[in-house]
């Protein structure tokens, strides 16, 4: 996937509601919570990417039977876990999904940090068609040679193992507004939490303080209160530089509370 990589940014944003930016800058233990990718916000995400998956796959390769019943949202693998980060701040769109009423929060982590964390991979979503096709096709190709070299006697094993690897990386192009960077897990220890439509699969992420660099809150009613309130906590969870500013930097989002209202 090194050919569709785009240069990575210096810092990635998380975007989170106000309570959940609390909770993970409060926490002692500092994670960072990986859902299962069976349960994203947006379940036709793993749709989307399964059934294109498999509609490349038959028209490459009709005769092989087997390829017709593992790229299915069914076979989605409930132990890959992902973050999502962004590679913009101040994003609209992402205030909207989450600050809608004002006051969101969008922790900006330094992405080397985040792309040596063990066991997870750090890599731009692919949202062109082009570029998703070019990738699966090649991974299609090498998959049935390597199965056809040693004659693996079970191939659509391997060929859904190949699905969940390809994934969590292809998005529809409509969403490519969002500049998306995911942190993908492969099988981590799992825990479960409780969610609005039922249990949610997931696991945890540890990262280094160090890693910690701005916080962006999002558009609001009192920018103001609100900044200074944050700066208090942050200066006694990090500590403060020299010139009193919190260690981990403060910004505020330069876009009118009223936008996150209008509808286009």
């Amino acid at each position: 996937m090194a050919k569709y990589a785009t240069v990575r940014p210096e810092l990635l944003y998380h975007y989170t509601t106000p309570q959940a930016c609390f909770a993970i800058l409060d926490s002692p233990r500092r994670r960072l919570w990986a859902s299962s990718i069976i349960r994203q916000n947006d379940s036709s995400e793993m749709r989307f990417s399964s059934r294109l998956i498999g509609r490349i796959a038959v028209k490459m390769f009709p005769n092989v039977e087997w390829l017709r019943e593992v790229a299915t949202p069914e076979k989605s693998p409930v132990d890959t876990t992902v973050v999502s980060f962004c590679g913009k701040a101040d994003l609209l769109s992402q205030w909207r999904a989450y600050g809608k009423g004002g006051g969101g929060c969008a922790i900006g982590f330094d992405a080397n940090g985040l792309a040596s964390t063990h066991h997870y991979q750090l890599r731009p979503v692919i949202y062109k068609p082009k570029a998703q096709k070019e990738l699966i096709e090649g991974a299609l190709v090498g998959i049935l040679k390597i199965l056809k070299q040693y004659d693996a006697p079970h191939p659509e094993c391997f060929a859904t193992i190949a699905v969940q690897l390809l994934a969590p990386w292809l998005k529809h192009p409509s969403f490519a507004e969002e500049h998306e960077w995911r942190l993908v897990g492969f099988g981590p220890r799992l825990k479960f939490r409780a969610g609005n439509e039922g249990v949610i699969p997931y696991s945890e992420v540890t990262f280094n303080k160090a890693w910690l660099k701005e916080l962006w809150l999002g558009p609001t009613s009192d920018v103001r209160m609100n900044k200074q309130a944050w700066d208090v906590f942050l200066g006694k969870k990090f500590g403060r530089a020299k010139d009193d500013t919190p260690k981990v930097t403060i910004k505020t989002s330069a876009i009118p509370l009223r936008r996150l209202d209008i509808e286009y």
